[in-house]
């Protein structure tokens, strides 16, 4: 099982040009990312930029520059972004905040999980799930759509985490994500639901071995 395609910098900042966000915000909500992401590396070794932020951020973009594509720049932002307050400090928040204002803020704010900035607890308890599932549910539409692609992109690479690790996200997002994909689109529901089938199947291989 492969994980996912890899996209460096330049190819990342050449496909925002094509899609016409590319702005002085992008810049430096790139530069943001690049200085709290830059030495991150995912279960598997590869770079978290390239791996995951990238990926997540084209594909986001991609997909609401043909369906709202007004929304697009707000997308490539938000995204961008998306995990930044989850691997910095919470300081990150207020950055952000100064920089691009409450709207944006506002909606990395919803993306980020609780408990997951440096110097937090890294578990959240049940209660704490279901509010950050609930908030992603009831937020915009271009909001769902990121969380959708992060969704997706972990899964492709969920095969470089431990088998405990695996049935914990995958039962997540069969509880949760699956509905807020559907509330999305079909067609991103079925992706990630065959994702879901892929990865379980392969751990029942691996436990009958």
């Amino acid at each position: 099982m492969t994980g996912v395609a890899s996209l460096n910098q330049q190819a990342f900042v050449e496909r925002l040009c094509n899609f016409g966000v590319w702005s002085k915000d992008t810049s430096e909500a790139l530069a943001l990312a690049v200085d709290v992401h830059r030495d991150q590396r995912r279960a598997g070794g590869g770079p978290y930029l390239e791996e995951h932020v990238f990926p997540v951020t084209i594909a986001a973009v991609d997909y609401i520059s043909h369906v709202k594509p007004d929304e697009a720049k707000s997308t490539a932002l938000v995204a961008i972004m998306h995990d930044a307050v989850e691997d910095s400090s919470p300081s990150t928040a207020e950055v952000i905040v100064e920089r691009f204002g409450e709207s944006i803020a506002g909606a990395v704010s919803i993306l980020t999980k609780p408990g997951k900035s440096q110097g937090e607890s890294s578990e959240s308890n049940s209660e704490d799930e279901a509010r950050y599932v609930a908030g992603v549910a009831g937020a915009a539409h271009f909001i769902r759509v990121i969380k959708v692609f992060d969704r997706l992109n972990n899964l492709a690479s969920l095969h470089e985490r431990t088998p405990e690790q695996r049935r914990k996200y995958l039962a997540e997002t069969r509880a949760y994500y699956l509905e807020i994909a559907r509330s999305v689109d079909a067609s991103l529901a079925g992706q990630m639901a065959e994702l879901v089938t892929m990865q379980e199947t392969s751990l029942d291989s691996r436990s009958a071995s």
